[in-house]
């Protein structure tokens, strides 16, 4: 795209034109209702049962991720503050952590939580959505979470983390577009 000279003497960085972002904002509702499908499928499976809709309430989830890419605090038509948006209008409690773009995604979606650190970002939750590239996430020790959170699930919407290091430390994993 860079070589197009229209966009090439712009200021615009995304590697994604903006109706790929549209379109990626539009799938955001479904991820983040199947997020949610699958957090509750993952925990009728351990503890034997979900009852009610109620169970849809409380749940608590965090989102690595909150710039539209690694390396930038630009969270223009994020993806992952779509899901993370979604996921709160179900009503999950969502804490959020990003390098760059935290104060920016302060900013636009304040009913959201958000911390700084990744590892101290994951006390107590029943889900971990990885939705953003950073390599920080990567070379995250699974080990070292998976006491952290109340169910250690975790759903690598990049396809960047190990899922079978993550498997071997204990975590239940889904990883889009892998098995």
């Amino acid at each position: 795209m860079a070589s197009r000279p229209r966009i090439a003497k712009s200021q615009y960085s995304s590697p994604y034109s903006a109706s790929d972002m549209v379109a990626m904002a539009g799938v955001a509702p479904r991820l983040a209702a199947r997020c949610m499908r699958s957090t509750h499928a993952c925990a009728a499976t351990s503890s034997g049962s979900i009852s009610d809709r109620d169970n849809r309430l409380g749940k608590r989830i965090t989102v690595w991720g909150a710039a539209f890419k690694p390396e930038t605090d630009d969270i223009r038509d994020s993806p992952a503050l779509a899901v993370a948006q979604a996921l709160h209008n179900l009503g999950a409690t969502v804490t959020v952590t990003d390098p760059k773009a935290l104060d920016n995604a302060r900013k636009l979606h304040p009913e959201l939580d958000y911390v700084e650190d990744p590892i101290a970002a994951v006390d107590d939750a029943d889900l971990v959505l990885h939705l953003t590239e950073w390599p920080q996430f990567s070379h995250i020790d699974p080990k070292r979470l998976a006491t952290r959170t109340n169910s250690p699930k975790v759903i690598d919407a990049r396809g960047t983390l190990n899922t079978d290091q993550w498997r071997d430390a204990g975590w239940m994993t889904r990883a889009l577009g892998r098995r």
